[in-house]
């Protein structure tokens, strides 16, 4: 989501240059000490800021603009109440300081007062309609509160009152996408890099549709602009990994990853990737260590658990398996997959009765489950429980004449209820 705090429109901070004359063109002690103010906020030094601001009133004590600077200041303090105050009394001083309302607006949001970061944000905009950055602002505001129809009016507003300014189109772009409709964010992304081809953010965003679309080779290509730019972003690097996994070049997302892990050896999506690779490159000892570290971080990853027990169910490790399916279904308890899958691994170590209690549980899930209602056919054979051996291959044929995927063991399966009938007649 976006983070209203964070995100203050470029126009916004543009400073305010107040030249009060007594003279003819010697500025004021406090509009001199104001605009030293300006410039330690501009430099992100907000604490020597407040002090010259406060120097500034002091000397000035009807000096709305120096209020409401400084109230600035501490909203990026976060000390939002006195921020609050300073941006009272700047209005009090001036009911026609737009950016006085504006900024109180962004305050009374962070304090969840949010009917009144509404009325403000539009009296600001109604005091300077032209002003792009207060249909942002407010875009921002509707966006994080849910009204996504008038967050997408007002980013079109700011488009049209400042079309050269790329910051809306990517507001925009990030609703739109955050809506699904890629199409649409796709072309303000472009807009956006036509204005600024070096608006990183904007690619790695149509990097993340792209690869949503399906279109691989142009989020690969959206990708390494960034990285080439910046070598070392996590980010871009895990979502590069990505795509080279879905389209199965393991070899450049096990690169991704390498250098992802080198960065942040506690990465755990890099690390479970890395698993997955690894597994689609048969490498199983590596995937298991992958999977190991993941699960030392967090012991509770389900994903990492699951992986891992199939790993080892398909080298024949069915006691471990169990061990780690018996802790995903503590936790997953409606997953008709994994029951099968323990019941298969108990099948396989021969305790026949666990197997057919983990068929059932999977079966009073998913009941129309060839596969499942097959195996725990095989199991009550095996333990002489003909009758109802029979009963399952009999509902295995069933669906297997209607799916086409699993008919050719038709032939093989009435075999079998043939061979039980006569053990049966003995």
């Amino acid at each position: 989501m976006l983070k209203l705090k964070n995100i203050i429109y470029n126009l916004i901070l543009a400073a305010s240059f107040y030249i009060l004359m007594f003279g003819q063109n010697e500025l004021s002690v406090s509009v001199k000490i104001f605009n030293a103010g300006l410039d330690s906020l501009n430099a992100g030094s907000n604490e020597s800021a407040v002090k010259l601001f406060s120097e500034a009133i002091s000397m000035d004590s009807q000096f709305s603009e120096a209020y409401n600077k400084r109230g600035d200041a501490y909203f990026r303090l976060v000390n939002y109440e006195k921020a609050l105050a300073d941006f009272n009394k700047s209005i009090e001083l001036s009911l026609k300081n737009a950016s006085a309302f504006n900024n109180r607006a962004r305050t009374y949001y962070q304090l969840k007062q949010f009917d009144r970061a509404a009325e403000d944000f539009n009296k600001a905009i109604e005091i300077d309609p032209a002003n792009a950055g207060y249909y942002y602002n407010r875009a921002i505001f509707y966006t994080e509160t849910g009204d996504k129809e008038k967050a997408l009016s007002d980013f079109s507003k700011a488009i049209a009152t400042n079309p050269g300014s790329p910051v809306a189109y990517m507001g925009r772009a990030e609703l739109l996408f955050s809506l699904n409709e890629f199409d649409l964010a796709i072309k303000d992304l472009d807009q956006t890099l036509r204005i600024s081809s070096e608006y990183y953010d904007a690619l790695k965003l149509r990097g993340v549709i792209y690869h949503k679309m399906g279109k691989n080779k142009e989020a690969i290509s959206d990708y390494s602009k960034v990285l080439k730019k910046f070598s070392n972003d996590e980010q871009t690097l895990f979502n590069r990994s990505a795509v080279y996994l879905d389209i199965e070049d393991f070899s450049a997302s096990l690169t991704d990853l390498n250098k992802l892990i080198g960065l942040n050896p506690r990465s755990k999506g890099a690390l479970f990737n890395r698993a997955i690779v690894f597994s689609q490159m048969n490498n199983f000892d590596k995937a298991l260590s992958d999977y190991n570290s993941v699960i030392d971080l967090d012991s509770n990853d389900i994903d990492a658990l699951n992986n891992r027990a199939n790993i080892y169910f398909e080298t024949g490790k069915f006691e471990i398996a169990i061990i780690d399916l018996s802790k995903v279904l503590n936790v997953v308890k409606d997953s008709y997959e994994i029951y099968a899958t323990r019941g298969n691994a108990y099948f396989n170590i021969g305790k026949n009765e666990d197997a057919i209690n983990d068929y059932d549980s999977s079966l009073k899930i998913k009941s129309d489950n060839p596969q499942v209602i097959f195996n725990r056919g095989k199991t009550y054979k095996r333990i002489g429980k003909l009758e109802l051996a029979k009963k399952d291959y009999e509902q295995f044929v069933k669906f297997a004449e209607k799916d086409e995927s699993i008919s050719q063991f038709i032939p093989q399966v009435k075999q079998e209820i043939s061979n039980i009938e006569k053990q049966i007649k003995r």
